[in-house]
């Protein structure tokens, strides 16, 4: 040991080792990264699991991210980010400017952005083909190794050729095996009568690990269809979710006021098994859009947006996920200040300031804040261009941290020890 590191080794004799935890506790990730090479004992305790895991929970309602990916486009930093909270300020003095996601070298190809959970992007590669599986955190870049797909799905034997749109998938973790999960399915069982095919057809679930695995499980065995708007699941309270509706159940009404009877089709990770809950009741929303999942204050959110009607989107909050009973309406947003028809909310700050973007048709246009206690409408501030105008762009909320999924990562201190 040198002796520049044999004196920051002593901090750990001034001070109890109780009270540098705790202090160490409250500082951010970027913070944690550049004092991890203070001296051998600081980066032992930033980058142990336990350590990890009590940041996320102190910090991750706080300073939240948010990435887009654009998908289609050979671009070579179609995946970019930003502190969302910057996004809230109308300031012209201070504008937010989208930066390249900070890739790690191993990761090569067209990347897209399947899911985020615990800070750690679930990544793969060429969005067309679903080719690996990898996770990666961009804070202390932390990568896990790639795992290619296998045989993507079993329903793709029955069928002639691979469309990504044909598949609702996720990413999440399960505390009860601490283990991180990635599900795929197909987005509606298959229309056929062959008995054998209908057995066969089952979703595919990999378990990250230090010998990842790949499993078959049984898909619903009510009948759904997902919408396509949003393919990947929403997580929350250990759970990925998707609006889906019973095709069985259409009404032959005119298209304008024709209604599809929605409910969420969720995937509970601890048990891999498939179930349904019900949306709130009496409220019908744009034939072909559908309901939006988003989580929102950290609870399972949905918007309605009523084609008939003088609102233009209604937020309802599942306070309790799992109890249908407690679904209450979260706020309205009214047709009115120029706000676009179809609309889909991000991000709703502790003020109640709404994030939202316009998409129509996989199509995605500006960024937008309402403020919901002023009915105001204003749009957030950026230094670069909207790069996202009229492609196919998806945006993502993630919370930086320290957490790694367990000892089969590998670290680049180069990236880490950042002064």
């Amino acid at each position: 040991m040198s002796l520049h590191e044999h004196e920051h080794d002593q901090c750990d004799d001034i001070f109890p080792g109780d009270l540098i935890r705790e202090i160490l506790l409250r500082l951010p990730v970027k913070h944690l990264l550049r004092l991890s090479c203070v001296c051998r004992s600081w980066k032992s305790l930033i980058f142990s699991h336990e350590f990890a895991m009590d940041h996320l929970q102190q910090h991750s309602p706080h300073h939240p991210q948010l990435l887009s990916c654009t998908m289609g486009f050979a671009l070579s930093n179609k995946i970019t980010h930003c502190s969302l909270p910057s996004l809230l300020c109308d300031d012209e003095l201070q504008p937010t400017e989208f930066v390249p996601l900070a890739i790690a070298k191993d990761m090569t190809g067209e990347l897209f952005v399947i899911g985020s959970c615990n800070g750690l992007l679930c990544m793969s590669q060429n969005y067309e083909k679903f080719n690996t599986l990898t996770l990666f955190n961009p804070c202390n870049h932390s990568i896990y190794r790639t795992i290619p797909m296998e045989n993507r799905f079993e329903y793709h034997r029955y069928h002639e050729y691979w469309d990504p749109f044909e598949y609702c998938y996720g990413f999440g973790y399960d505390t009860l095996h601490d283990k991180y999960k990635f599900v795929m399915c197909s987005n509606k069982p298959p229309t056929t009568d062959d008995k054998m095919k209908m057995t066969r057809c089952r979703a595919r679930v990999c378990t990250f690990g230090t010998d990842p695995c790949w499993k078959s499980i049984d898909l619903p065995l009510f009948p759904y269809t997902v919408c396509l708007v949003k393919c990947n699941g929403t997580l929350v309270s250990e759970t990925l979710n998707w609006t889906a509706y019973d095709p069985t159940k259409d009404d032959d009404e005119d298209h304008l006021f024709k209604h599809r009877y929605w409910f969420i089709l969720m995937f509970e990770l601890k048990t891999e098994s498939f179930g349904r809950l019900c949306l709130p009741r009496n409220n019908y929303t744009n034939y072909y859009v559908g309901p939006h999942l988003q989580v929102l204050k950290n609870c399972l959110c949905v918007s309605f947006q009523p084609p008939y009607d003088e609102t233009c989107c209604t937020l309802w909050i599942l306070k309790e996920y799992g109890v249908e009973e407690s679904w209450t309406v979260l706020f309205t947003i009214p047709y009115s200040n120029g706000i676009p028809q179809h609309i889909e909310c991000l991000y709703v700050s502790e003020d109640d300031l709404v994030l939202a973007y316009e998409h129509h048709n996989q199509l995605h246009g500006k960024l937008f804040v309402y403020d919901s206690r002023k009915g105001k409408l204003f749009y957030p501030v950026l230094d670069n261009p909207f790069p996202w105008e009229g492609t196919q762009t998806y945006f993502e909320v993630y919370h930086q941290s320290l957490v790694s999924p367990s000892s089969f990562l590998f670290f680049p201190m180069s990236h880490v020890c950042v002064l």
